[in-house]
């Protein structure tokens, strides 16, 4: 065996006990860290790694495995620990979009706090914007007691651009069950109403921007619904919502959807 052959001979070994050695140390600490799955796997890749794959597993099966299969198994391995990794957006999203609605309802019943919400919203993909909003009006609600807590009703006047009349109540039906969803968290706010508004143009040439759409939304209606389920139905057919709200639809839009 020449020289050269030797040294490399001495090296590899040292080579695979620092990476695999490195990878056991974080694997363990993964298991504290993270998902038990992939901290198995990258613990598992580690001790492959090492020599002690060789001693402890190769030798007591008096197995012989090529160099090739070992970097296929090596490469398998490490696949199968980045596809077990849990999303690095769903759980620190879910963290963040818990805290928020806490926040939202614990806080007041104000117009800051209902466009704050609202940009929540357009942050969670729905095509409303903030700068959208037209007008967000928050009124106070009569009350039988004194003893009572305030309730308000809230009306919010946004715009958007639509492909078509389709589009328009579509986008509408959506947002506006997402706008419900968030804002019946409060348990002060027993009301929301959202128009949709839209630029219409009459036989004359006279352009006026109008509602489009409106839907209404009561609390006892808002405390029975399921609102990930009620997401998906409406998501795909928007008149799914309109057994739970009072709508109008502009006699324009409702005529080409007929």
């Amino acid at each position: 065996m020449t020289e050269t052959n030797q040294s490399t001979n001495k090296i590899i070994p040292v080579i695979r006990w620092i990476i695999g050695g490195f990878l056991l140390v974080i694997g363990t600490l993964s298991i504290i860290t993270m998902e038990l799955l992939p901290a198995l796997l990258l613990f598992a890749l580690g001790l492959f790694i090492t020599p002690l794959s060789e001693k402890y597993l190769f030798g007591k099966l008096k197995f012989v495995v090529p160099t090739w299969a070992k970097v296929v198994v090596s490469v398998i391995l490490l696949l199968a620990f980045v596809w077990a990794l849990p999303s690095s957006d769903t759980q620190p999203k879910t963290n963040i979009e818990q805290a928020n609605q806490i926040s939202f309802a614990s806080g007041q019943v104000t117009e800051e706090t209902i466009r704050a919400e609202i940009e929540r919203v357009r942050e969670s993909g729905y095509r409303i914007e903030l700068d959208d909003i037209s007008k967000v009006e928050v009124i106070k609600q009569y009350k039988e007691s004194e003893d009572l807590p305030d309730t308000y009703a809230v009306s919010i006047f946004y715009t958007f651009d639509a492909w078509d009349n389709e589009d328009v109540i579509n986008t509408s039906a959506a947002s506006s069950l997402e706008l419900f969803r968030r804002l019946f968290a409060h348990p002060q706010i027993v009301r929301v109403a959202t128009f949709a508004e839209q630029d219409f143009t009459d036989q004359y040439g006279k352009t006026e921007t109008t509602t489009a759409v409106k839907f209404i939304m009561e609390r006892e209606t808002a405390d029975k619904i399921e609102w990930n389920g009620m997401k998906d139905r409406v998501l795909s057919d928007y008149k799914a919502l309109f057994p739970l709200t009072e709508y109008t639809i502009h006699g324009a839009i409702r005529k080409d959807l007929e």
